[in-house]
């Protein structure tokens, strides 16, 4: 579908200049006539004048001639090359299921010999031969025979071909393993035959066949056999087929012969190098373009897409510009005759560009309804079209960047267009990184090229789409799950470490209060106390892992953020005072929301104090607070080293902390507040120029499932 798509902008500018040149013959050649004319005062000059007149109509009539032929047969080829493109896609689908039938045929089989090998063994001959008919009659079965002693014992039908009566080298290796299990092709008298083998009870050798024409007939009738006839209906398109080295798997219902692979050198060509080629062939009785392309059948498997496109459109141009210059011929004995002719011969023009327009219709419709964005450049890079879905997703309209270098407009397609120029041939499909109107975006960006006549690249085009999203999600999904699982790990830890250390708490009490030795009563007495604190102090921070893992209930409110913030950096302007570091706050008046308070407030506790503590004497940490659209936006940046790139991705694990006195715990809880108010943090850093922490809340928060 691109191809055809982008190989026509070219040769539609190439076709508007024709246009355009000819119009101007038609108006300049008046104006020409009338001065020649005014200066002809004898016969010989005007013999002179009206073989100028000749020679320039004929001239004019056979360029037409020459570009109306070489445009049509560009005009088929690409027709052709956007159909094996539709049909490509939709015949994979459907070889693939086709394959996964013939596995479930050869599973089918193999049970079937199962079966047949245990009814069988231990049956006399007569009856094992009359239960063998029922089994292979119910099953629709081809072929059975059951060998014993590397002879055949029991057969079905009577009469069977006669290789199956002779084992060959793969079946004999079963006589001799009794875990044999075999599964490949035979051919038969009128075809290839599947074959199944395997050893059953008794010394016996089970052997199956299955012919193969019943599942090429069936091939014929679903998936893209359905595409293809479909596609026959359109009226310049004779035939198509779907070809391998065995024969036709599924062609249009016109087609009862074509020549085989192994037989046409061009076609074997193809299916050897993978390359497509476009000829001139017959085709009952007609000659038509037919258009050759590789088509991949499947578990390593390769076969031939085969769309022969009607000559009726060139032919017919063909005998309406002879005729145009039989006419031009005669009309010349006639003075007015010059201007008739110009005017016949821009219908002619008019009815040429009709007749593509309608052509690159169904490619444009497909392209413009693509929910991947598609642009398309020439060899020099310069942006020649693209579909509505490119232009969102990069952010531009097509007119913006039509006519420019892609290198200006979108660098991350820049690079793989120029590999794809370079190399001459498709690249696949990559994820990207990059820039986009501003933002991170994460694509999936693939190209290809069209080649001219000569091989060489015509237009390269690329296929891309937004995965920014997708990828999003699934980074915060993974850390959902992550905290969640550090949650409940901190939840059983504290509860197994907090009853022992209440118990040792209460003995150094004791300690303290009831036992006093005779020496250093002083220095014990200190140390019982410092045991007691201590196991304090490793109470609280299990009460915060307690926290995390079972933070309290939202009680959500109508609330004013502004005063909210506020509150934040006052609580800590005299900790910034004190550091040396500059704590300013950007906030309107009042900005509500529903949220609520006191959590919010102890998450955005946690950034400024951790902005704080990564700042030197010098540096500034801002807090901005604002409205955009139905979300609530919240930064904190500082202007501190940066978190490295390293670090990043656990900044928000439960326990992991960069200072030595730090609990792992701050950020954690962050994420954990914020994510039940439904809301999203993002963090933006770079080494040597800082950080900044960005929460984007619902302005109407309902409480997040994660609460």
């Amino acid at each position: 579908m691109s191809t055809q798509e982008f190989s026509n902008q070219s040769p539609t500018r190439v076709r508007s200049t024709e246009g355009n040149a000819t119009d101007s013959r038609a108006r300049k050649l008046p104006a020409w006539l009338r001065e020649h004319l005014g200066t002809a005062t004898s016969t010989g000059r005007l013999g002179v004048l009206f073989l100028l007149l000749a020679l320039v109509v004929l001239g004019s009539a056979f360029l037409d001639y020459l570009t109306a032929r070489r445009e049509l047969t560009r005009q088929s080829k690409e027709h052709a090359l956007a159909l094996v493109a539709v049909i490509q896609q939709s015949g994979s689908n459907a070889l693939m299921a086709m394959a996964a039938m013939e596995n479930l045929v050869q599973e089918r089989l193999f049970t079937v010999a199962r079966f047949i090998g245990h009814r069988v063994s231990e049956l006399p001959r007569p009856e094992a031969r009359r239960t063998l008919g029922t089994i292979a009659a119910r099953e629709s079965l081809d072929v059975v025979v059951v060998w014993k002693e590397q002879k055949p014992w029991i057969i079905w039908p009577d009469h069977v071909p006669p290789q199956w009566l002779h084992p060959d080298s793969a079946l004999a290796t079963c006589f001799a393993d009794p875990a044999c299990v075999l599964s490949d092709g035979v051919l038969g008298p009128e075809g290839p035959w599947y074959r199944v083998a395997l050893s059953a009870p008794g010394g016996l050798v089970v052997a199956i066949g299955y012919d193969a024409r019943r599942l090429l007939a069936l091939r014929r009738e679903i998936g893209v056999g359905n595409l293809i006839r479909s596609l026959a209906q359109m009226g310049d398109i004779e035939y198509i087929a779907l070809q391998d080295t065995v024969g036709i798997l599924a062609a249009t219902p016109n087609v009862r012969s074509l020549s085989r692979i192994v037989a046409d050198s061009l076609l074997l060509h193809s299916l050897r190098t993978g390359d497509s080629v476009w000829r001139q062939a017959w085709f009952a009785g007609e000659k038509v373009f037919e258009a050759v392309q590789p088509f991949n059948l499947g578990g390593g498997e390769r076969g031939l897409l085969r769309v022969g496109v009607s000559r009726h459109a060139l032919e017919l141009a063909q005998r309406r510009l002879l005729v145009r210059v039989a006419l031009s011929s005669l009309l010349l004995l006639f003075a007015g005759s010059v201007l008739f002719a110009f005017v016949w011969a821009s219908q002619q023009a008019a009815e040429t560009r009709r007749a593509y327009h309608r052509v690159q219709s169904l490619s444009s419709g497909i392209l413009e309804r693509m929910a991947d964005g598609v642009l398309a450049v020439d060899r020099q890079g310069t942006v020649q079209w693209m579909n509505a879905a490119a232009a969102q997703i990069l952010g531009q309209t097509e007119g913006e960047i039509q006519g420019l270098d892609v290198r200006s407009v979108a660098p991350v397609l820049a690079e793989i267009l120029d590999r794809a120029v370079k190399q001459g041939k498709p690249i696949p499909e990559t994820e990207q990184t990059c820039t986009v109107a501003g933002k991170e975006r994460v694509l999936a960006v693939s190209a290809s090229v069209l080649l001219d006549e000569n091989g060489e690249v015509e237009t390269a085009f690329a296929v891309f789409r937004d995965l920014t999203e997708r990828r999003r999600l699934e980074k915060r999904l993974a850390q959902e799950r992550r905290l969640s699982a550090m949650g409940e790990l901190a939840s059983g830890v504290a509860h197994e470490i907090r009853n022992p250390l209440n118990a040792i708490a209460v003995i150094a009490q004791r300690f303290a209060r009831e036992f006093e030795p005779r020496e250093s009563a002083d220095e014990y007495h200190r140390l019982a106390k410092t045991v007691v604190s201590e196991t304090r102090r490793i109470n609280d921070i299990i009460q915060q892992f307690l926290k995390f893992a079972r933070p309290p209930k939202l009680n959500l409110r109508e609330a004013d953020l502004a005063t909210i913030v506020r509150e934040v950096v006052d609580l800590f302007s005299s900790t910034a005072k004190e550091k040396g570091v500059i704590l300013e706050l950007e906030a309107p008046q009042t900005l509500s929301g529903r949220v609520d308070p006191e959590q919010l407030k102890q998450a955005l506790g946690n950034l400024v104090q951790n902005a704080i503590q990564a700042c030197s004497p010098g540096d500034r940490v801002t807090v901005r607070l604002r409205r955009e659209g139905q979300d609530i936006v919240i930064q904190v940046q500082d202007t501190g080293p940066g978190i490295p790139e390293n670090v990043r991705p656990k900044i928000f694990d439960l326990y992991f902390t960069t200072r030595p006195d730090g609990t792992g715990i701050g950020l954690s809880l962050v994420h954990r507040i914020i994510s039940a108010h439904s809301g999203t943090i993002e963090l933006s850093t770079e080494e040597g120029k800082g950080t900044e922490f960005v929460v984007r809340i619902p302005a109407n928060s309902e409480v997040s499932d994660h609460a």
